[in-house]
């Protein structure tokens, strides 16, 4: 077992491991811990990992989910191919590639400073049923969103709405309400999403399947008629960065 003792050190082992790999990464994160670069190296290497063919496991702690660049960054795994489940752990993170290496990073209160890279069989073998023993006990990302949400029938149609072409004069008609009511239920429901624009919308449109998954949504460029206190925020994710709250 080799001890790693320092951020640069580790990102450069998770690299590697990454790059190793052939066939399937479990890998066990809390990005509320994550510091800028750990959010780019995991957003990028997830990312690669599936276009590479590979399956991938992410299970997510729950607190997590309050961040709208996490959720953004989740979506994309999914759409992607990957699997993402929810819990209500973990503290530690741990990826763990083919069932041959596993790295188990120890996160308290700051960024991950000590890591442990293990190759032993017995020892992964371990952390493999110990993955799997929370996977099986975690809820699926889509499954955890719709109940949070609760994005059932106006919600629906409201979201559609917001997606589709045209005005808002034109959507609040649809809906039979004022421009004004229109904007104050766009603005609850974004609170409610985690999300600030159209462009964010489309995103999680596709995810509840309220649009198609190969629609094409023409959204770039185009500002929601909103009042300003309900503006655009760029996301960072297609950037490969995270906002900072």
């Amino acid at each position: 077992m080799e001890t790693l003792n320092d951020v640069q050190s580790i990102r450069r082992e998770v690299e590697t491991i990454a790059s190793h790999t052939r066939h399937q990464a479990f890998v066990c994160i809390d990005p509320k811990k994550w510091g800028p670069e750990e959010f780019d190296c995991y957003h990028y290497l997830s990312l690669m990992t599936l276009r590479r063919g590979i399956a991938l496991r992410l299970l997510v702690s729950r607190a997590s989910l309050d961040d709208s660049a996490v959720l953004s960054y989740l979506g994309r795994v999914r759409r992607e191919g990957g699997e993402v489940r929810v819990t209500d752990g973990p503290s530690n993170g741990l990826l763990l590639c083919d069932g041959r290496t596993a790295l188990v990073s120890h996160r308290g209160d700051q960024r991950a400073k000590e890591a442990f890279v293990i190759k032993e069989s017995g020892m992964v073998a371990s952390l493999s049923a110990m993955f799997q023993q929370a996977w099986e006990g975690a809820v699926n990302l889509k499954t955890f969103a719709d109940r949070q949400v609760g994005l059932q029938g106006e919600d629906r149609r409201l979201l559609a709405l917001i997606v589709s072409p045209g005005k808002d004069v034109v959507r609040a008609r649809e809906l039979g309400v004022s421009v004004r009511t229109f904007h104050r239920r766009v603005a609850d429901l974004y609170q409610r999403l985690g999300i600030a624009n159209r462009a964010e919308a489309a995103l999680v449109a596709r995810d509840f399947r309220v649009l198609p998954a190969d629609s094409d949504v023409h959204v770039r460029g185009e500002r929601h008629s909103a009042p300003q206190r309900w503006g655009t925020r760029e996301m960072g994710h297609a950037a490969g960065r995270r906002v900072r709250r």
